[in-house]
C-alpha cells in the first residue's frame, strides 16, 4: 500500500478579543518638544488631546530639560492616558579624527557664524513683538478628562535630563512616532 500524505494546514486562528489584540497605530503622530513651557504646556496638551481624529492621534512630548514642573506634569498626564519613557542619550561620536576640509561641501562655510553670534534675546525671553496672554495652568486631571478616548500621550526624555536643544527633542519624539502622518506643535500653541 502506498503512503498517503496529508496536508497539515493550520485552521484559521480565531480573532483575539479586543483587550488582547495589538493596538493599531494612531492615524497621526504629533511631536511636541518641551522646554520651560509651563503654564502654557497644560493648555497645549489639552487642546491636542481633545482633537477628534479618525484613527486617533498619539502626542509625543519630548522633554528637553528646563523646568522640572513641565516634566512632572507630563508624567502625571501620561500616567492617565499613555506612558512614560526614559531613554539613554545617544553615544557621542567615537572618532577623534577631525573632519578634513575635503569632507565639507564647497558651498558650506568653514564655520557657521550663527554659532558664534551673541543671541538677540535671552533664551527665556520671547520675541519682543509677542505678548503672551495670561494663562491659568490646568491640572493633569482636567487635561486627561478632555482627551478623546482614542488619543494617547507619550512623555519621553533622556535619562540625564540635559538640555540638547529643540532639534534633539524633535529627533527624540520623531524616533518614537508610529503613525503614517506626523504633525509638529509647540508647547505654547493653542487649538480650538
Amino acid at each position: 500500500p502506498a503512503l498517503q500524505r496529508h496536508s497539515m494546514a493550520a485552521a484559521p486562528a480565531a480573532p483575539l478579543p479586543p483587550s488582547m489584540a495589538a493596538p493599531q497605530p494612531a492615524a497621526v503622530s504629533v511631536v511636541l518638544p518641551v522646554y520651560n513651557a509651563m503654564p502654557y504646556l497644560t493648555v497645549a496638551i489639552r487642546d491636542i488631546l481633545r482633537q477628534e481624529v479618525e484613527g486617533g492621534l498619539e502626542l509625543i512630548c519630548a522633554w528637553d530639560g528646563g523646568d522640572v514642573d513641565a516634566w512632572e506634569f507630563l508624567v502625571e498626564v501620561a500616567q492617565r492616558c499613555g506612558r512614560v519613557e526614559v531613554v539613554d542619550a545617544p553615544a557621542p561620536p567615537t572618532s577623534s579624527k577631525p573632519s578634513a576640509t575635503s569632507d565639507v561641501p564647497a558651498w558650506a562655510p568653514s564655520q557657521n557664524p550663527a554659532r558664534s553670534a551673541a543671541p538677540r534675546h535671552d533664551e527665556d525671553a520671547d520675541h519682543p513683538a509677542v505678548e503672551k496672554s495670561p494663562c491659568e495652568p490646568l491640572s493633569a486631571d482636567a487635561v486627561a478628562a478632555a482627551r478623546q478616548a482614542n488619543n494617547t500621550l507619550r512623555a519621553v526624555k533622556y535619562r540625564d535630563g540635559l538640555n540638547r536643544g529643540q532639534g534633539a527633542a524633535m529627533s527624540l519624539a520623531l524616533a518614537r512616532s508610529t503613525a503614517p502622518l506626523i504633525a509638529q506643535m509647540e508647547a505654547d500653541d493653542r487649538r480650538p
